[in-house]
Order: C-alpha cells, then sequence, then structure tokens
C-alpha cells in the first residue's frame, strides 16, 4: 500500500494534515482508509519516534487532503493557513515564484485555502499556460507564450521577474485559448 519510493519532498504525516486541514472533529478517517485502499490517495511510510499508524505514514502534499472533501458533508475550511512550500505545492510553482507572488501583493505572506482558491481562479503563470495549449494540441514553449498572448492583445498584469514569470488574468486566457483551439 504504501509507496516503495522515499516520499516526495514537502510530504506531510497524515494525522498533521488532518489537523491543518480542520477536518479531526469531522472523523475523516473511514474516507481516508477507503481512499488509500482504493490507491486513490498514494501514501509513504515515514521513519521517526511517532508509530500511530497514520501518524508514521504521509501524503505528497497536502492539498491532496485539502482538494477533495473527505468530510462527506461539511467543507473544508478556507481559514486554513499554508506555508509557502504548501501553497506552492497547491499552486504547482515553486517556493521563490510564490515569494514572488506575495513581494508583487498577489498572495499575503500566510496564505488561507481561500486566498489560493481565489488566485488560482483568478490568475495564471506562463508555464500553466503552455501546459494548457499542449493539452488542446498546440504545443507551445513558456517563451512563446507572452508574444502569443501580447499578439492576441492579451497583456499580463504582472512581470514577477524581469522577461520571466508572468502573471495573466485566466479569463482572458481561457478565451484566446478557447479561440486557437477550435
Amino acid at each position: 500500500m504504501a509507496q516503495e519510493e522515499p516520499p516526495p519532498e514537502g510530504f506531510v504525516r497524515i494525522t498533521k494534515a488532518v489537523n491543518r486541514l480542520g477536518l479531526a472533529d469531522r472523523n475523516p478517517w473511514p474516507q481516508i482508509v477507503g481512499r488509500i485502499l482504493s490507491g486513490e490517495l498514494r501514501i509513504w511510510r515515514v521513519e521517526g519516534r511517532l508509530t500511530a499508524l497514520m501518524t508514521s505514514h504521509a501524503v505528497g502534499h497536502i492539498h491532496e487532503l485539502a482538494l477533495a472533501d473527505i468530510s462527506g458533508t461539511q467543507p473544508l475550511d478556507e481559514g486554513v493557513v499554508f506555508t509557502q512550500q504548501e501553497a506552492a505545492d497547491f499552486l504547482h510553482i515553486s517556493p521563490v515564484r510564490v515569494n514572488g507572488l506575495v513581494r508583487h501583493g498577489f498572495l499575503p505572506s500566510h496564505p488561507k485555502m481561500r486566498d489560493l482558491r481565489r488566485f488560482a481562479e483568478t490568475f495564471v503563470l506562463t508555464a500553466e499556460i503552455a501546459d494548457w495549449l499542449a493539452a488542446k494540441g498546440t504545443p507551445a514553449t513558456w517563451r512563446d507564450i507572452p508574444r502569443l498572448l501580447q499578439e492576441a492583445g492579451i497583456s499580463p498584469v504582472a512581470v514577477l521577474n524581469r522577461n520571466r514569470g508572468y502573471l495573466w488574468r485566466r479569463s482572458e486566457v481561457a478565451d484566446y485559448i478557447g479561440l486557437v483551439a477550435q
């Protein structure tokens, strides 16, 4: 059941993830165990002095439990605070990029679940656009994206790191990709 390879960087013990997400009072354990047994939730054995079953196992990233409402009845606590590493994992970017987003005022230094969801619904970074285009059958490198979008009349919301690290409005990019993919 547990993965053979070492846990990924940024792993979190299952009990810690449940507590950080505010799920402990909802008895999420039957759903978690069910997801583990079905193979839907990958776990890793982690060494240490803590030996309880769910404490000695970890998930790759806290968002693996955060993205699915495993409680079955109540929504996740939108006020859960993420570390910058966890925020990076949630957004599929690097912690350095999260720091840039914090520095430019797009994320608070201690982002909450609601901040990350709002950001992901509103903005998109260049690398994700390249993946999006490739999935639609129009491959482009991250270097091509600024030129393609600017030719289509779409300007970046911000430049996070000189000529790299453009931030775009998701709705504008979605419209563009919808046109290109036709």
